[in-house]
């Protein structure tokens, strides 16, 4: 017993300290560290600290602590505890900065939203009653194979703004089905209809498979939305890391889209900062675009969202993570510094602190927070301000009709110096 309570304590204390203390790191070993210490265990710390209660007064009542080995496991699950409680205190850090990033616009108040219990105590995002998933709806035929969507909706829903999810996983991996759930949730249980996305994955496709995916994706919604309930004129594009990458390139290169959150994304695939470290330059090289970028300098470039910015983008409310382990948190801060030197519309920013890659799937508080603030924008977004969005596109027209060109990577951006 004092063995195992000993070697239950160093387990914890391990991972809490990864949690609470570690900086975020880049390259292979990090995502040892994301996967489970820093992401689980820094969105799930009430939960865990409940069960780490309950276990640590089990083995003190069953005697666990009578030998030496079982005193230092208790100084260590005491010490433990207390990086639980740093990591509770930490996820409502998320709040305040959203907030503050919402004072950008006038966007409106929501009604406060009471989780379900599912969420608050197991942790779990449950779909909760009264939202309906209509599974697999194909959308296009690449020959081979259908893809498809997942349609969430409140039935009877009619005229209904409509959510575009694009999910992660690095161009290679992840579902329609895993990510953004929380989010999906929230929305259709509102009204939305939130419309997830199935797209071809790497090594098997070849960029720009994904790009091209998505935005048949985007036609589908714009011709068959309506059968579900969705209005497809109102229409607001998210998704993150590799999501947030084509959900911000759909909304650049598709007009029908009024606003978009990209969370965590990868902007710029030709790092004309210095951001990356050699592994997403070997991932495209290898296994997504299957060239170099010496080879194909022009089709990095096209798949950069900070190449395609212009005065014409939509709205953008970007996310990004000061703890996170995979994307440099220089990336979004660079995207949105130069989206808001050539942008008329507003491109808001959150820098959620210490919030780690993919905090969102899981139902935590920070999460929670998160769908709040992503509400009100998209909120924002389809309503009725979207009348002044028209005018702005309107002297858009009128302008192209006086130039030759409209100004997309201008030099002042290319010249930009890194963070």
């Amino acid at each position: 017993m004092e063995i195992a309570f000993f070697v239950l304590a160093l387990y914890g204390i391990v991972h809490v300290t990864i949690a609470a203390a570690a900086p975020a790191r880049h390259g292979p070993l990090a995502v040892a560290a994301f996967s489970i210490p820093k992401w689980f265990f820094g969105e799930l710390a009430p939960q865990i600290l409940a069960v780490h209660v309950v276990a640590v007064s089990v083995f003190v009542a069953l005697g666990a602590v009578d030998g030496p080995l079982g005193a230092v496991a208790l100084a260590l699950a005491v010490v433990s505890t207390v990086g639980l409680v740093v990591l509770v205190r930490r996820a409502r850090t998320a709040a305040p900065v959203l907030a503050e990033a919402l004072a950008a616009i006038e966007a409106p108040p929501i009604a406060p939203w009471a989780a379900p219990a599912s969420w608050r105590i197991l942790g779990l995002p449950l779909r909760p009653r009264g939202v309906e998933r209509i599974a697999d709806v194909g959308y296009v035929d690449r020959g081979h194979r259908t893809l498809s969507v997942d349609v969430y909706r409140t039935p009877g829903a009619t005229g209904q703004p409509v959510l575009v999810q694009i999910h992660g996983g690095g161009w290679v991996l992840g579902n329609k089905r895993q990510q953004a759930l929380p989010l999906m949730y929230r929305l259709a249980g509102r009204g939305w209809v939130c419309v997830s996305v199935q797209y071809r994955l790497s090594p098997r496709a070849t960029w720009p498979d994904q790009l091209d995916d998505c935005r048949s994706a985007v036609d589908w919604v714009r011709g068959h939305v309506g059968e579900y309930g969705g209005d497809p004129s109102r229409v607001v594009v998210t998704g993150g890391s590799a999501g947030g990458h084509l959900s911000a390139l759909v909304a650049l290169l598709e007009e029908d889209v009024v606003a978009a959150v990209p969370m965590y994304g990868v902007y710029d695939w030709t790092d004309r900062f210095g951001h990356w470290n050699r592994d997403l330059e070997v991932l495209l090289a290898r296994r997504v675009v299957k060239r170099s970028r010496t080879d194909g300098p022009d089709l990095y470039d096209r798949a950069s969202p900070m190449s395609l910015l212009s005065d014409r983008m939509p709205p953008m409310f970007v996310v990004g993570c000061t703890s996170d382990s995979l994307v440099p948190v220089a990336e979004p801060r660079a995207f949105v510094r130069l989206a808001r030197e050539v942008s008329r519309r507003p491109v808001l920013y959150a820098e959620l602190p210490y919030a780690e890659h993919a905090f969102d799937i899981l139902p935590s508080r920070r999460t929670r927070d998160t769908i709040a603030a992503i509400e009100r924008f998209a909120t924002w977004a389809v309503g009725p301000g979207r009348a002044s969005d028209d005018q702005v596109r309107a002297r858009d027209d009128q302008l192209d009709e006086t130039t030759s060109s409209t100004s997309t990577a201008t030099p002042t951006i290319a010249s930009t110096p890194p963070l």
